[in-house]
C-alpha cells in the first residue's frame, strides 16, 4: 500500500537507472539464448562478466516471457521484494526476541524510512532491491538457523547468499560481511567459528561460481572506473532527519529508549541469540551511517558506484532491526505496546504522501526531446549513435537495438582508456576536427547527439560541410548530426595494414599520432604486434602490407634484422621509429635499417627542419612544428651520417643538416627510417603537421590497395556475424571490442582474429579463394563452462543435503508409528 501511495508501484519505473535496467532486459529479450555479447554499448561488452550479476535481469526477462511489459515487470520484482524485505525483517525480530509486537515495531521504522523507498524513487536501483530482499531472507534464516539448527535452514542460509550475490555486488559483500559477523559474536571456540563460517562462504561461493570465477579473473585488467574515490560529497548530519535520504524522526528516539530499557532489564533478556544480533545490527547501522557522513570509517573515501546517500537505505533497515531487538520488553506492556504502533502507524501515514515529491521520473519532457531527436532504425546494427552522456544514452536501448557509443553508466567497459579517448576527442568544445572524425570513422558513428555542452553543439554546427544537422529547432542537449563519411561496423576491404610491433604504450601514441591527421580505417587498419620484432615469423609478418617498429625489443638483434630484411626485400614495407628501440642504441646497424651507423644528439627549441625532393614530406609546413623540447630540455634525436647512409636510400628530412628522416626501396619493399620520435612528439603537442609527415611517411612506405570487393554483412545474432565476399579482399574488420572468447572461419577453417584501431578485431584474409564467408563467432571459455559447472554441481549438492534430510526425518517418522503400533 506504502509503495502505490508514494508512487513506487505505480507507472513508469522510477529512478535514474530505470532506463539503463529496462535496455539490460530488453536485449535479454530479444537475443536470448545469444546474450553473453551486448554488442549495444560500449563498442561491445560481456554482458555481465566482469560488471554486475545478472540476477535480476534475468527473473525480469522471465516475467516479460509471460506477458508483462518490461516496465510492469521491473515494477512486479521491486513490489515483491519489498514485501519480502519487511516480511523477513518482521520474522528476523520475532525470532530472535520471540515477540510479534517487536517484529511489528522493526518492520514499520523501515517502511516509514525516506531512505527505504529513495532507492526505487531517487535511484531506481533494481537489482540492489532484490539483492536486499534476498539479503533479508539470509538475516532470517541465519537467525532460525542458530535458534533451531536445521538442515532447510542452512540450505536456504545458503541459497539466500549465494541469490544475494549473484543479483548485486555491494550486496553479496554486505552479506558475507554480515554471516562472519554473526558467526563471530557466536559464544564458540575460534575453530568451531572458522569451521561454520568456511562451511557457509564455501557453499555459497562455490554456488554462484558461475559469475565469481570469471569476475576473479577479469580484476586482473585494469578496471575502467576506480575502486575508491574521493569526489563524492558526504551527507550533511540534518539530511540523515530530513530529505528523500533520511532515516525516521521517530527511530533515534525508540533506539534510546529501546537500549536503555533493554539494559536495564538485561536479566531477564529473553533471548542470548537477540542480544548478539543486537551488537551485529548497531555495529552495521553505525558503520553506515558513518559512511554516509565521512566515508569509510571517516576516512572521506567512498566506493565507486556506491554514494554516501546511498548508505542510509541500509542505516534504515540494521538500525530498524536494532530498534525491534531492543523494544523485546514492550510486547509485555501492553499500552505501551499499542502507543507505539499507533505513532509509527501515525508516521507513516504522514510521510508516505510527502516522498512522491522527490520522485525521478524517466519518461520526461526532456527525454522526450532526446527520443524526437534522433530517428532509430530498430533494425540498424551497422551504424551506432554516438552518445557522450548518461541522460542521453540511457533510453536508446529501452526502445532500440541500435549500437551506441555509451551504455549504462560505465559498468563492464572493456578500454576504459579508449573510451575516454573517444568522448573527450570527439564531445570537447576545443578536439581537433580531424581527430574527431577519425575515432567517429573507427566507432562508426553516422548520427550523433552533440549536447549537452552548448560550445560542443556551436563546434559541430560550425561544419555543415562534415556533420548534417537532424534537428535544428531542439534544445542544445538534444541536438542531433549525421557525420555521412561513417564507415560500418563489419566490412570487407583493401586498406592498407601495418603490424605496430612495440610495447603498448607504443601502440596507443601510434594510434592518437595519425588520428590528428585523420588518418582513418579506410587509409590504415593498424593491427597490435607484440613487443618482440623476432617473436614474429616472417608468414605471419607477410600477412601484413606494412611492419611499424616503435619502441619494440629483440631477443636476438642479429636475428630480428634479418626477419625484417627478409621481409621487406620480399616485398613488405616498414617504417622504423629509432628511439626508445633496441637496435637503436648507437653504432653499426645493417639492413633494413638504411645506414651503417646510427648517431644521437640533441637540439631545440628550433628543429632546422629542411626537405628534399623526396615526397614524403610534400605539402607540409615544416614551421609549424611544435618546439623542440624536452621537459625543458634538448629534444633527443637519432640521425644517419650523410656519409653512412645506404646506396638504396635517401634523405627526406634533414634537422640542422643531421639526416633525421631516411626513406629507400629494398628489393621488392620500402623503409622509412625516423630518429624524430614523430609519435609522441606529435602526440604530445597535439601537433597537426607533424601527423601528417608521420601518415605520409607511412603512406609512402606501403601505397594504398584497390577499391574493396562486393561483400554482404549480415548480423546473425549479437554472438555471430557473417560476411560473404564476392571478391578479394585483404581482410575483414570487424568494429568491436576484441576480446578472447571471438573465433573466426573463413569457408570453415579456422583463422587468427588480430587487434585492430582502438582494439577492434580484423581477419586477414591472404589465401583464400574467392567467393568465400567468413563467420565471426562469439564462444564461452573453458573459465566460463568451469564456473557453470561448479555452479550446478554445488546446487545438486546442496538438493542431495535436503534429501537426506527429509529421508532421515521420514524414517524416525515411521520409527515412532511403528513402536506406537509394537506398544498397542
Amino acid at each position: 500500500m506504502v509503495g502505490f501511495l508514494n508512487q513506487a508501484f505505480q507507472g513508469f519505473p522510477k529512478g535514474y537507472d530505470a532506463y539503463g535496467h529496462m535496455s539490460k532486459i530488453k536485449f535479454l529479450v530479444d537475443n536470448f539464448p545469444n546474450v553473453d555479447w551486448n554488442y549495444e554499448w560500449y563498442a561491445g561488452q560481456y554482458f555481465s562478466e566482469g560488471s554486475f550479476p545478472p540476477l535480476f535481469h534475468y527473473a525480469a526477462g522471465i516475467l516479460v516471457g509471460f506477458g508483462l511489459p518490461i516496465g510492469d515487470a521491473i515494477i512486479v520484482i521491486a513490489a515483491f521484494a519489498f514485501v519480502v524485505i519487511g516480511c523477513a525483517l518482521y520474522g528476523l525480530v520475532r525470532v530472535a526476541t520471540d515477540s510479534r509486537v517487536a517484529g511489528l515495531i522493526a518492520a514499520l521504522i523501515l517502511l516509514s524510512s525516506n531512505a527505504f523507498w529513495a532507492y526505487v524513487l531517487v535511484g531506481g536501483l533494481y537489482p540492489r532491491i532484490l539483492a536486499m530482499a534476498f539479503f533479508s531472507l539470509f538475516a532470517f534464516f541465519a537467525v532460525v538457523h542458530q535458534t533451531r539448527p536445521s538442515r532447510p535452514a542452512f540450505a536456504a542460509m545458503v541459497l539466500s547468499l549465494a541469490a544475494a550475490m549473484s543479483t548485486h555486488l555491494l550486496l553479496g559483500a554486505i552479506g558475507v560481511a554480515f554471516a562472519v559477523g554473526l558467526i563471530a559474536v557466536m559464544p564458540l571456540p575460534l575453530a568451531q567459528k572458522s569451521a561454520r563460517a568456511a562451511t557457509l562462504l564455501v557453499s555459497t561461493g562455490l554456488l554462484a561460481a558461475f559469475f565469481y570465477l570469471p569476475y576473479a579473473v577479469a580484476l586482473s585488467t585494469p578496471a575502467p572506473v576506480p575502486t575508491f574515490t574521493r569526489e563524492y560529497g558526504q551527507v550533511d548530519l540534518k539530511s540523515l532527519f530530513a530529505g528523500v535520504e533520511s532515516l525516521p524522526l521517530l527511530l533515534f528516539p525508540l533506539l534510546a529508549v529501546g537500549i536503555a530499557g533493554a539494559y536495564s532489564l538485561r536479566r531477564r533478556f529473553p533471548s542470548t541469540p537477540a542480544a548478539r544480533l543486537m551488537i551485529l545490527a548497531g555495529l552495521a547501522g553505525a558503520a553506515c551511517a558513518v559512511y554516509a557522513l565521512a566515508g569509510l570509517a571517516g576516512t572521506h573515501v567512498f566506493i565507486y558506484n556506491f554514494q554516501p546517500g546511498q548508505a542510509t537505505y541500509f542505516a534504515a533497515w540494521f538500525f530498524a532491526a536494532l530498534a525491534g531487538l531492543s523494544l523485546w520488553w514492550v510486547s509485555r506492556r501492553r499500552w505501551l505496546a499499542e502507543v507505539l504502533i499507533t505513532a509509527l502507524l501515525a508516521q507513516l501515514v504522514l510521510t508516505t504522501p510527502g516522498l512522491s515529491g522527490g520522485v525521478i521520473k524517466g519518461d520526461n519532457a526532456d527525454n522526450r526531446s532526446l527520443v524526437s531527436a534522433v530517428a532509430l532504425d530498430p533494425n540498424e546494427r551497422q551504424y551506432r549513435v554516438g552518445v557522450s552522456w548518461d541522460g542521453g544514452s540511457d533510453w536508446i536501448n529501452s526502445r532500440s537495438g541500435v549500437p551506441q557509443t555509451r551504455g549504462y553508466q560505465q559498468q563492464g567497459v572493456l578500454r576504459g582508456d579508449w573510451q575516454y579517448w573517444l568522448e573527450h576527442a570527439v564531445w570537447s568544445a576545443d578536439s581537433n576536427y580531424a581527430e574527431a572524425n577519425f575515432l567517429l570513422d573507427w566507432y562508426a558513428v553516422r548520427s550523433l547527439y552533440a549536447g549537452p555542452d552548448p560550445d560542443v553543439v556551436r563546434r559541430f554546427e560550425a561544419r555543415p560541410d562534415l556533420y548534417r544537422p537532424l534537428s535544428a529547432g531542439s534544445p542544445d542537449f538534444a541536438r542531433t548530426f549525421e557525420y555521412p563519411a561513417a564507415t560500418p561496423v563489419l566490412s570487407a576491404g583493401d586498406a592498407r595494414t601495418a603490424l605496430v610491433i612495440g610495447d603498448p604504450t607504443a601502440y596507443s601514441l601510434v594510434l592518437r599520432s595519425i588520428a590528428l591527421a585523420d588518418f582513418d580505417s579506410r587509409a590504415l587498419i593498424p593491427i597490435r604486434g607484440g613487443e618482440y620484432l623476432d617473436s614474429h615469423s616472417l608468414a605471419e609478418l607477410s600477412r601484413f602490407d606494412e611492419v611499424i617498429l616503435y619502441q619494440y625489443r629483440v631477443h636476438d638483434r642479429a636475428k630480428g634484422l634479418a626477419l625484417l630484411d627478409r621481409y621487406v626485400e620480399g616485398g613488405g614495407s616498414a617504417f622504423i621509429e629509432a628511439s626508445g628501440s633496441d637496435p637503436e642504441q648507437g653504432g653499426a646497424a645493417s639492413t633494413p635499417i638504411p645506414g651503417a651507423e646510427i648517431k644521437r644528439t640533441g637540439i631545440g627549441p628550433d628543429w632546422g627542419l629542411a626537405r628534399t625532393s623526396s615526397p614524403i614530406a610534400t605539402g607540409l609546413d615544416l614551421t609549424a612544428f611544435s618546439p623542440a623540447v624536452y621537459s625543458g630540455g634538448p629534444w633527443g634525436i637519432s640521425y644517419i651520417p650523410e656519409g653512412s647512409i645506404a646506396s638504396w636510400a635517401t634523405p627526406v628530412l634533414l634537422s640542422n643538416g643531421y639526416p633525421v628522416l631516411v626513406a629507400g626501396t629494398l628489393g621488392r619493399g620500402r623503409v622509412v627510417w625516423s630518429g624524430m620520435n614523430l609519435p609522441y612528439h606529435a602526440s604530445s603537442t597535439r601537433n597537426s603537421q607533424e601527423s601528417l609527415l608521420l601518415a605520409q611517411a607511412i603512406a609512402w612506405a606501403a601505397p594504398a590497395g584497390g577499391a574493396a570487393a562486393p561483400y554482404q554483412a549480415t548480423f546473425v545474432n549479437p554472438q555471430a556475424r557473417s560476411i560473404r565476399l564476392e571478391g578479394p579482399a585483404k581482410g575483414v574488420l570487424f568494429k568491436e571490442n576484441w576480446v578472447p572468447n571471438w573465433r573466426a572461419t573463413v569457408d570453415g577453417r579456422q583463422v587468427e582474429i588480430y587487434r585492430a584501431g582502438p582494439d577492434f578485431m580484423y581477419v586477414p584474409l591472404g589465401g583464400f579463394s574467392h567467393p568465400a564467408v567468413v563467420e565471426l563467432t562469439f564462444t564461452r571459455t573453458a573459465l566460463e563452462w568451469i564456473g557453470d559447472a561448479i555452479s550446478l554441481l554445488t546446487l545438486a549438492g546442496l538438493l542431495l543435503y535436503l534429501v537426506g534430510a527429509s529421508g532421515r526425518r521420514l524414517r524416525r517418522r515411521r520409527a515412532r508409528v511403528e513402536a506406537v503400533r509394537a506398544q498397542d
